[in-house]
C-alpha cells in the first residue's frame, strides 16, 4: 500500500487556491482603479458625440439626450454637449431644458453661432419671436454667411406679420445659398401674404425645382387663403 503523507494528501484532495504575492495584488488593485488617460477621455467624448448625432439623424431623440448627457458627465465645460443635447430636447418638445442648454452652451461660447441658431429657434417656437430675432441677428453679426440664420430670422419676422422684413432676409438667405429651397417656400408666402401671388408662384416653383414637395406648398398656401379670407 502507498503511503501519502499529510501534507501531500493535502495536496492533492485540498481546494485549488491561487496565491497572489502582495506586489502583484497592489499591481492588481492599480490596475482595477486605474485612472482614464486624457487621450482615452477624448476619444470617449469623440464617440458619444459621434453616436449622439447619428441617434438625432434617425430621430431617437431620448437616446441622444442620454449620450449628451454621458458626455457632459466626462466634460462639463464642453459647450457642444449642451447645444446638441438642446436640439435633441427640442426636437421632443422639451423646449425650456433646450433653451437651459443652449444658455449654457453659450455661457461657455458666446461667439458660438449654431447655439444661438438654435436657442433662437426654440425662444421662436414659445412665441418669444423679438427675443429670437435678437438671436438670430447677433448670429448675423458674428457670421453673415450663413444662410440658415437669416431664414430662421426670416421665419421669426413673419410669425411677428413683418412680411416685408421676411422677404429681405430670405433674399440674403439666397444669396447666401441658392439651393436652400426652404427660403424660396418662405418668400413665396410672404409674398402671397403681400398680395404678390404672380412673383410667389416664381419662387414656388424654384421650390419645387429644388425638391421641395409641391403638394406641401400649395397646402400651406391654400391654408394662408382661408385664414385671410
Amino acid at each position: 500500500m502507498q503511503t501519502v503523507s499529510l501534507d501531500e494528501e493535502e495536496e492533492e484532495t485540498g481546494p485549488s487556491i491561487q496565491t497572489v504575492s502582495l506586489d502583484e495584488e497592489e499591481e492588481q488593485t492599480a490596475s482595477n482603479n486605474r485612472t482614464v488617460s486624457p487621450v482615452e477621455n477624448d476619444q470617449l467624448i469623440t464617440d458619444l458625440l459621434k453616436d449622439g448625432k447619428s441617434s438625432i439623424r434617425e430621430f431617437r431623440y431620448v437616446e441622444a439626450i442620454e449620450l449628451f448627457t454621458k458626455v457632459l458627465d466626462i466634460n462639463p465645460g464642453l459647450s457642444q454637449g449642451y447645444n446638441f443635447r438642446g436640439i435633441a430636447r427640442r426636437k421632443i418638445g422639451e423646449i425650456d431644458l433646450a433653451i437651459e442648454d443652449y444658455n449654457m452652451a453659450l455661457h461657455l461660447n458666446e461667439n458660438y453661432v449654431e447655439a444661438l441658431n438654435n436657442r433662437g429657434v426654440a425662444l421662436d417656437k414659445k412665441g418669444d419671436h423679438d427675443l429670437a430675432i435678437s438671436d438670430f441677428t447677433q448670429a448675423i453679426n458674428i457670421d453673415s454667411n450663413n444662410a440658415h440664420t437669416y431664414n430662421n430670422r426670416a421665419t421669426a419676422y413673419s410669425n411677428k406679420g413683418e412680411y416685408n422684413l421676411t422677404l429681405e432676409d430670405c433674399t440674403r438667405a439666397i444669396q447666401v445659398d441658392n439651393t436652400m429651397a426652404d427660403a424660396y417656400v418662405n418668400r413665396g408666402v410672404a409674398k402671397v401674404l403681400l398680395g404678390l401671388n404672380d412673383d410667389a408662384e416664381t419662387d414656388f416653383e424654384s421650390a419645387s425645382s429644388l425638391g421641395f414637395d409641391r403638394n406641401i406648398i400649395d397646402s400651406k398656401v391654400a391654408d394662408l387663403k382661408n385664414k385671410n379670407a
